[in-house]
């Protein structure tokens, strides 16, 4: 996907006080399907220790799916990001 494409793919992910979370996307491109995306985890204090994720789905434009499998982060409970990483489509 163009760097236009992904930045129309809202990524929300939802969490408790646990390490496991559930992500739900909002695919706002008019033309493409979305069929893969990598979500990269990380400390923020000690960014080696990034752990990518990568999900095959199917977000049609202009739809929203869940993702079904969860996400299971170790890394510390403070300071931790993420962050839609990549993504793949098709017209």
């Amino acid at each position: 996907m163009t760097k236009e494409e992904l930045g129309k793919l809202k990524a929300t992910l939802f969490g408790g006080f646990t390490t496991k979370y559930k992500l739900t996307f909002e695919n706002f491109n008019e033309n493409v399907t979305i069929t893969e995306v990598t979500i990269a985890v990380w400390d923020e204090p000690d960014p080696r220790g990034l752990k990518s994720y990568t999900e095959t789905t199917h977000i049609p434009p202009s739809e929203t799916a869940k993702v079904n499998d969860e996400l299971v982060y170790m890394g510390g409970d403070q300071g931790w990001r993420w962050k839609v990483d990549s993504a793949k489509g098709v017209d």
